[in-house]
């Protein structure tokens, strides 16, 4: 029982210090106001989808995390960044013109392709999708949500060290 409780303590405690993270590296993404394109850390990025254009794949409020890659392929879902926006969708077509590739775009619920970008837009491809965690997500950046990370993750600590000090009395 001593050892499955530590393991339990580990595997929340994991996923607390990702949650943490997760937060702390949006919130100074949204604190950026000289760029809006999403950051990257060690070529991951996070966001919360904010339209139904990939429906029914990828829903309003799902998180998805991102990864840089070399190169991308016809029908993957990637994140970019074009008229000042970060908008997710899937590469329907590549093609070469003078020398420069050109990636064209589509939202799966969309009848219209994007405008083509090149592979400098492109933020990277979809690699999770959490569904709903934006709302959590969207929570966790309040002050509320930030003080409520650090109450659980101290009493995560805090309650197994009791019980195992009440079970050694």
């Amino acid at each position: 029982m001593k050892k499955l409780l530590k393991i339990i303590d580990i595997i929340v405690i994991t996923i607390l210090v990702l949650l943490i993270l997760l937060t702390i590296t949006s919130f100074i993404k949204s604190k950026r106001s000289d760029n809006k394109r999403l950051q990257t850390v060690l070529g991951f990025s996070s966001s919360i989808v904010i339209t139904g254009s990939m429906e029914p794949n990828i829903k309003p409020q799902d998180l998805i995390i991102t990864k840089e890659k070399k190169k991308y392929s016809v029908d993957d879902r990637i994140t970019f960044y074009q008229n000042n926006m970060n908008v997710t969708h899937r590469i329907i077509d590549i093609y070469d013109k003078d020398g420069v590739t050109y990636y064209v775009t589509k939202g799966d619920a969309n009848n219209a392709q994007d405008d083509p970008i090149v592979f400098e837009d492109i933020i990277g491809k979809v690699i999770i999708k959490i569904p709903k965690f934006g709302y959590l997500k969207g929570y966790l950046q309040t002050p509320s949500g930030i003080i409520s990370i650090m109450l659980i993750a101290a009493l995560l600590i805090i309650v197994p060290e009791l019980i195992t000090r009440k079970k050694e009395d």
